[in-house]
């Protein structure tokens, strides 16, 4: 039996019902208010910097660029 109205259900369980659905929203409207408000040495580089947090340094589109070129390789 899964817990209602928390993240976990939501991403764990893929329950998509009203209160699991708030909860999974809630979480994310918080982590995108404080994932903006971070500064450029307060983001990790790297493909999690260009994916996460919208970061477009060198490393970080160099990651994304090899992290592409291995995907499409093991097509």
């Amino acid at each position: 039996m899964i817990a209602h109205g928390t993240t976990s259900s939501y991403v764990n369980h893929k329950c998509r019902c009203d209160p699991c659905k708030r909860a999974q929203s809630e979480y994310m409207r918080t982590w995108s208010k404080r994932a903006r408000q971070r500064t450029a040495d307060q983001i990790p580089h790297g493909l999690g910097g260009y994916k996460n947090y919208r970061c477009r340094c060198e490393v970080c589109r160099a990651a994304s660029t090899e992290y592409e070129a291995i995907r499409r390789a093991s097509r």
